[in-house]
């Protein structure tokens, strides 16, 4: 990764690895890095509005990325953000409805076969 960091979280999408926010020693950190396995090379992209640590991040299969929760400035949050892949571009959504930290999260189709 560009940064050394802890408690970070990572998804992946359209064959991407991305790695957002955590820990640095000192603060929280609001970087957020694509690794690229075909070219072996990180990418800086556009840091998240907020500065957070143990969080959830997660891609809905449609170039959307969700931070959600997790530990902001000492405290727990419920702020929760949305990355656009195609603008480059953070966007804070609807908050929940309780403060979470570290907060578990999951992507379900509805084509699921049974």
């Amino acid at each position: 990764m560009l940064k050394e960091r802890c408690r970070l979280a990572a998804t992946s999408l359209n064959g991407l690895i991305y790695v957002a926010g955590g820990f640095s020693g000192n603060s929280d950190e609001d970087i957020f890095e694509c690794y690229d396995p075909k070219s072996d090379s990180w990418k800086l992209l556009s840091p998240m509005n907020r500065q957070r640590s143990r969080f959830s991040l997660v891609a809905n299969g449609r170039n959307k990325i969700y931070a959600i929760g997790g530990f902001v400035s000492g405290n727990f949050t419920n702020c929760c953000e949305v990355y656009n892949v195609e603008t480059n571009t953070w966007s804070f959504i609807n908050s929940m409805n309780a403060r979470k930290k570290p907060v578990a999260t999951i992507v379900m189709s509805n084509n699921f076969k049974y």
